[in-house]
């Protein structure tokens, strides 16, 4: 009886909001604390890498990297228990070969049957290359495009586009060294002509859960 009447008076747990943020690339899930009423999925895609530069000589500035778009979506009924997500990987840099930069991957949260994705941005391309089109987000209540990487149009490189949404990283400099995209999702610089240098890497992916 004593154990009874103990157990009958214990305080029940205590709820307590937050966020939890991840920023490393793979696939993994996210519990959702009991006691949620509200909970806010965000994805930023990684940011493109810039062009890198050219060691012989014989081509122009290489163009900026696109950043990563944005999805947000608000659930406050019939949540799950837990949510599946990916991370996406951030672009690397060209070489100076020269190479074009990497693209960056998305970031997608699974809800049922329907994913929240962010696109990644598409690498800079070498010698005064043309931008590939912005990255796009769908299946949010907001779905932010990215921004494109700045066109080379002469022997130096040029910047990335930034990050977009509340916490988008910033666009990669460019410079005698070609900066990188800051996280969430900037693009990376592309490299100049005359530094043989390789671009900047893009900005960090990310998935943020905030439950209340």
């Amino acid at each position: 009886m004593l154990t009874q009447a103990l157990l009958a008076t214990k305080p029940a747990a205590t709820f307590t909001p937050g966020s939890f943020t991840d920023t490393t690339p793979g696939t993994r899930s996210f519990t959702v604390p009991v006691g949620t009423t509200t909970l806010v999925i965000e994805g930023y895609g990684a940011g493109g890498g810039g062009g890198g530069g050219d060691t012989g000589g014989a081509h122009a500035g290489a163009t900026g990297g696109n950043s990563g778009a944005y999805v947000k979506k608000t659930l406050t009924t019939g949540l799950l228990s837990s949510y599946s997500y990916t991370v996406g990987t951030a672009g690397a840099g060209g070489i100076s070969t020269p190479t074009n930069g990497s693209d960056g991957t998305a970031t997608s949260i699974v809800n049922g049957a329907t994913t929240y994705t962010a696109n990644g941005g598409a690498g800079g391309p070498i010698d005064n290359g043309t931008p590939s089109a912005a990255a796009t987000a769908t299946n949010g209540d907001t779905n932010t495009t990215g921004n494109q990487g700045v066109k080379a149009t002469a022997n130096g490189g040029t910047n990335g586009g930034a990050g977009v949404g509340p916490s988008g990283g910033s666009a990669g400099a460019a410079g005698t060294v070609a900066g990188n995209g800051g996280n969430y999702g900037g693009g990376g610089a592309g490299a100049s002509k005359s530094d043989a240098t390789p671009g900047g890497s893009g900005g960090l992916a990310a998935a943020v859960f905030t439950y209340s």
